[in-house]
């Protein structure tokens, strides 16, 4: 099982022993700073929790830690009293905790039981692994409200008998951790080599069905889905395509959805941070100067001056819902409702690209402030040849490596007129100029048409089709030019059921957002519009 952290602020100092109390765990309060809404049950901690107390969580960098602590129920939360060991570093963290730098706990617990009221998590039952003192908290409500410092003038002998009960609980603590590590072992040893998890789920209409009659196999497999997308997120890890198991049905709708967003698809994507509704990123301004070789030893070296600004970008929220009748779930056939979870799926898709798309057509080329703009190729005319193409689209490629900081060009992005037109021209003897069919000979790059896109190359250049763009298109980019961001594990699924009617409602929703922080890795050819 995964283990989770969460964190909250602590509030007051006492210094008269080593120990720092408060409430870690606040009961009843809902906290969306994890990226999802989440609050934890009284009781679900049990009384008598015991463990290793650290700073931002440094055991899971194999860090030693600074003491130990042991909790209790109480009616506000899950209290803590831990015992800071004198130490170089338990020394520091007292006096960081003392001046008000370090103000918050944090818990890492194994998720054991929850429930869902409404789209808030509510933890029932959760294994205590640690509790750390960090700067940010998850939980407001979580707070130290006393810290007391000993007098360290001499040292203490440990009595024999405390010395035993240590040993004792320190052979248990490994001894468990050893048994787990041996069964998590022999259970990828009896898993088929290379062979993928097998999903109870073999499709999104059982998924809704199993879901209905509170089938917990198939909620905790889909659960464990998206905290795999959570924790990698979370953590800035790179997802692979096959890094992850998801169902074969969540796969499909995914595929399916990408061919529904080709501009999203083809610029950098990362996700978003864990809170607020809006983030700031930097860019460079202006600069002057440029590294040069020191020719003579005790030179001064050349000055180099970088301008950066910031520019802020808005979080938004996309979403869509259905209402299917307790009859439908529980008697149609599962693809009635794969349909009704598919067509949410590719709507939310279809409005993520209509907003890259806008984001990707209003960049500027006339703003005042130079680095805003991205670059233009302003033609007399519309080129009607095939070298005046290739000619647009190598100006157009040098524009970004000459204006742009270490970026290149790697496709270019084109209308459905424009794509006609140059899958429609043709030389003198009225033989094609590009490659249609993959037989052509003397002939300039190559076009071809696979489903709604039409998709080719120009000088090794991808040529990819955009529908719907609102006017002549012709523009040079680089992948990392945009980038777009969207909430781990987006689209989030919801459910609500009203019980006077016997219906049922589910939606989709997710947060997203774009920015553009080089710009010159853009270049826009143009021409007059006319007959």
């Amino acid at each position: 099982m995964t283990e989770e952290i969460r964190s909250a602020p602590i509030t007051g100092l006492d210094e008269e022993k080593r120990e720092i109390s408060g409430i870690a765990v606040p009961w009843g309060e809902v906290t969306t700073r994890i990226g999802y809404p989440e609050t934890f049950d009284e009781g679900s901690i049990p009384d008598g929790a015991e463990g290793t107390l650290h700073v931002n969580h440094g055991g899971q960098r194999s860090e030693l830690p600074i003491g130990r602590f042991v909790g209790r129920s109480t009616p506000a939360g899950y209290r803590i009293t831990a015992q800071i060991s004198r130490t170089a570093r338990g020394d520091e963290v007292l006096a960081l905790v003392r001046d008000g730098v370090l103000k918050h706990f944090s818990v890492g617990f194994v998720p054991v039981e929850h429930e869902m009221r409404g789209d808030t998590v509510a933890r029932t039952k959760v294994i205590l692994r640690e509790t750390s003192i960090v700067e940010r908290p998850a939980y407001e409500g979580a707070v130290i409200d006393s810290v007391r410092s000993a007098a360290t003038e001499g040292d203490t002998e440990m009595p024999q008998e405390q010395l035993d009960a240590l040993r004792d609980e320190l052979r248990s603590e490994y001894e468990g951790k050893i048994t787990e590590l041996e069964r998590r072992m022999a259970t990828q040893l009896d898993r088929p080599a290379g062979g993928p998890v097998q999903f109870k789920a073999r499709s999104g209409g059982e998924f809704l069905k199993g879901l209905a009659r509170g089938d917990k196999a198939i909620i905790d497999e889909y659960r464990s889905v998206v905290e795999g997308l959570e924790t990698r997120a979370y953590t800035g890890a790179t997802l692979e395509t096959d890094s992850l198991a998801r169902p074969a049905w969540l796969n499909k709708i995914l595929r399916l959805t990408d061919r529904k967003r080709p501009l999203t698809t083809l610029f950098r994507s990362e996700p978003l941070p864990a809170d607020g509704m809006s983030y700031e990123y930097p860019y460079v301004s202006a600069e002057t100067g440029t590294v040069t070789e020191q020719v003579n030893e005790g030179d001064d070296l050349s000055f180099t001056n970088i301008q950066i600004k910031t520019d802020s970008a808005t979080i938004r929220t996309v979403g869509g819902y259905t209402s299917l009748s307790r009859q439908a779930i529980e008697r149609s056939s599962v693809a009635f409702l794969d349909a009704s979870l598919r067509w949410l799926a590719i709507q939310y898709y279809e409005a993520f690209e209509a907003y890259v798309q806008a984001f990707f057509e209003g960049l500027p080329t006339d703003d005042l402030t130079a680095r805003k703009n991205v670059n233009e190729i302003d033609l007399t005319a519309k080129p009607t040849t095939a070298d005046a193409w290739i000619g647009a689209a190598f100006d157009a490629a040098t524009e970004i490596e000459d204006n742009s900081k270490g970026l290149l060009a790697d496709f270019i992005v084109v209308d459905r007129g424009t794509a006609k037109a140059l899958l429609t021209l043709k030389d003198s003897t009225g033989r094609p100029i590009f490659a249609v069919n993959g037989d052509g000979q003397n002939t300039w790059g190559d076009l071809g048409i696979s489903g709604t896109n039409i998709v080719g190359s120009i000088a090794n250049l991808p040529l990819v089709m955009v529908p719907r763009l609102t006017g002549a298109t012709f523009t040079v980019c680089s992948r990392d030019a945009i980038t777009t961001m969207e909430s781990a594990g987006a689209p989030v699924r919801l459910e609500d059921e009203n019980i006077i009617n016997l219906t049922k409602d589910f939606s989709l929703y997710g947060y997203q957002s774009i920015y553009s922080e080089e710009r010159k890795g853009i270049s826009k050819v143009t021409w007059p519009v006319g007959p």
